[in-house]
């Protein structure tokens, strides 16, 4: 429920923000938009226009010829067809760069080139292919109206009219425009310098080894790239340590900036102390707490005029809470029209399960189709995942009371990144995972699976999952002996046969180990009930399900008897490959030759 009371800045435990969009407001309604300055042309590309800039003089400031050809008179030739040419005398030439100093008279015409002023008099230009020349004379058979092939004076631009409007952003073509009409100097909306802090003892530089429980910091570097792609002046502080004094000391630095950013240390645990750092240091804060996932600890104060975030220390909530809530204030002190990001309709092509109740964000990869915008989330969705932040050139949002959302479905989405210029949405193997008690015939049913779906084409994987452990690699083995000595992957191949052996340190996330499974239209997964992919539950008389319920959207549920309403057999496959083709939108694969894909 949004909070309707106004925040309270200046306590150690400010409000919390009723939603996203009340964060929103009272974050832009405390910042302003950063001073102007003059900057020479030649340096404005990127730069926010302060102010509306007019047209010095019309653009261009004569006719020109936009075909090479003959400039004429209209009204000398409108009499003119096959049957009854008009012969004009040609008297002049034009060409670009220099202005004719023979006008176009009645009966006369003169030769000009593209981009040539036209001279005094002609008022059209029939190109070269359209007539025919006998010596000094032009032979018109068609009439031409008035401005055929002329591009006007002022046709660009008039004398005193705005050209380009303040919160412009200054590309290529902008400047082009300026360079024509002799703009040399331009009122920009100065940089947004942007001091970064991250805090942690856990945290060391990039170019130092990590000792025991401690990581390399990875967030100030994420934030500036993002703060300079936008046109902002990064300022990275380093890494403060989990010390009220010294955080304190680099927060008092930070606010010369005009904006301040500290990143982690905005929980409730022991070592969580930057709030208190921030009100010692004369932050008043507005909020702490925002309710979106991920992203729920961010907080927003002011020292003066200073506006200072505070994000989350974990890497995607770092980023989410940077995307929502600072990226909006910055464009705003950088002059920049347009606010707050687009969001925009795309078809879903993968399921998504989430827990209601705040705002979620996914990260994501999206393309353009020919029937419109389609995305898939990216399978690693943890605050604490990177390689997702990495891979994603989309965010997905999804309103609080949503829990589940199937292949299909309409979601908002933001680009992160120019989806023309960046690979396509990540279109992974489909999966389907079979669930159910020990004992009610997991791998029965995939037995009875695999040979329909390869009688209709499809190369099929399969992923069994034991919690429990396995062995598949014998003691004393060659493998097993190199993998002893270290080796962290060891593979054996023979005729029509391939082994790969992964030892990592924990259990392999689903994720990669789908990766390995290559050439496969479709995965079946044994197992792995918690995972937010689509299920097909089996159930059999007398057992009981020995786990929590599956997570995901489930598609079927199978019996070996009738009784379950709703339920289908294990003796009718055919209609359960029906549904799982229909629900997964498989379509079966053509192959070429050898069954590769055409």
């Amino acid at each position: 429920m949004a909070a309707s009371s106004e925040p309270r800045p200046g306590t150690q435990m400010p409000p919390p923000a009723g939603s996203v969009e009340q964060a929103l407001e009272w974050i832009l309604r405390s910042v302003r938009r950063l001073p102007v300055e003059m900057i020479p042309l030649s340096e404005a590309a990127g730069r926010v226009l302060a102010d509306d800039v007019l047209a010095p003089g019309d653009l261009w400031p004569f006719a020109r010829a936009a075909m090479d050809g003959y400039a004429v008179r209209a009204a000398d030739v409108a009499p003119a067809a096959p049957a009854h040419p008009i012969i004009l005398k040609i008297v002049g030439a034009g060409v670009a760069g220099f202005v004719s100093d023979t006008p176009v008279t009645a009966g006369t015409t003169g030769r000009i080139a593209t981009g040539a002023p036209v001279p005094d008099g002609a008022d059209a230009v029939i190109p070269f292919e359209e007539v025919q020349v006998d010596g000094d004379r032009l032979i018109v058979t068609a009439a031409v109206p008035g401005g055929k092939h002329v591009f006007p004076a002022g046709e660009d631009a008039r004398r005193g009219e705005v050209i380009q409007r303040a919160g412009t952003v200054l590309r290529g073509g902008n400047l082009g425009l300026l360079a024509s009409l002799g703009v040399t100097s331009l009122p920009t909306v100065r940089r947004v310098r942007v001091a970064v802090l991250t805090v942690g003892d856990e945290l060391v530089e990039p170019d130092r080894r990590p000792g025991p429980a401690q990581i390399r910091e990875s967030n100030s570097y994420a934030l500036a790239a993002e703060i300079q792609a936008m046109g902002g002046e990064p300022l990275r502080l380093g890494i403060a340590r989990d010390d009220t004094d010294d955080l304190v000391a680099r927060i008092r630095e930070g606010l010369r900036a005009d904006v301040l950013v500290v990143s982690a240390g905005m929980s409730v645990g022991e070592r969580d102390l930057v709030k208190d750092a921030l009100v010692r240091a004369g932050v008043r804060l507005v909020f702490w707490r925002v309710p979106m996932k991920p992203g729920f600890p961010a907080a927003f104060g002011l020292a003066g005029d200073v506006p200072v975030f505070g994000l989350p220390g974990t890497p995607g909530a770092a980023m989410l809470a940077f995307e929502e809530l600072v990226r909006p204030a910055l464009r705003t002190m950088m002059g920049h029209r347009q606010v707050h990001p687009s969001w925009l309709p795309a078809r879903l092509l993968a399921p998504i399960t989430v827990r209601p109740g705040r705002r979620r964000y996914l990260w994501a990869r999206a393309a353009v189709a020919e029937d419109g915008l389609v995305v898939e989330p990216l399978r690693v969705q943890s605050t604490a995942t990177l390689r997702s932040i990495s891979d994603a050139n989309a965010l997905i949002r999804i309103e609080p009371e949503t829990a589940a959302l199937a292949p299909g479905d309409q979601v908002w989405i933001r680009f992160l990144s120019d989806p023309e210029t960046g690979e396509p949405a990540e279109r992974r193997t489909p999966v389907l995972a079979v669930v159910g008690a020990k004992e009610a015939g997991k791998t029965a049913l995939i037995e009875h699976l695999l040979p329909e779906f390869a009688r209709r084409g499809y190369r099929v994987g399969v992923i069994k999952h034991d919690p429990h452990g396995f062995e598949v690699d014998r003691e004393g083995t060659d493998t097993w002996r190199a993998a002893a000595a270290g080796a962290e992957v060891v593979a054996i191949a023979g005729p029509g046969e391939v082994a790969v052996i992964f030892r990592p340190p924990g259990e392999m996330p689903l994720a990669d180990v789908e990766a390995h499974l290559r050439g496969v239209d479709l995965i079946l997964l044994e197992g792995y009930s918690q995972e937010p992919v689509p299920k097909v539950e089996v159930r059999r008389p007398g057992i009981a399900m020995d786990k929590p319920a599956p997570a995901g959207p489930r598609i079927a549920v199978v019996t070996a008897t009738d009784g379950t309403a709703g339920a289908m057999r294990f003796d009718n496959i055919p209609e359960l490959v029906d549904r799982i083709e229909r629900e997964l939108r498989l379509r079966p694969p053509r192959r070429g030759p050898a069954g590769r894909p055409p």
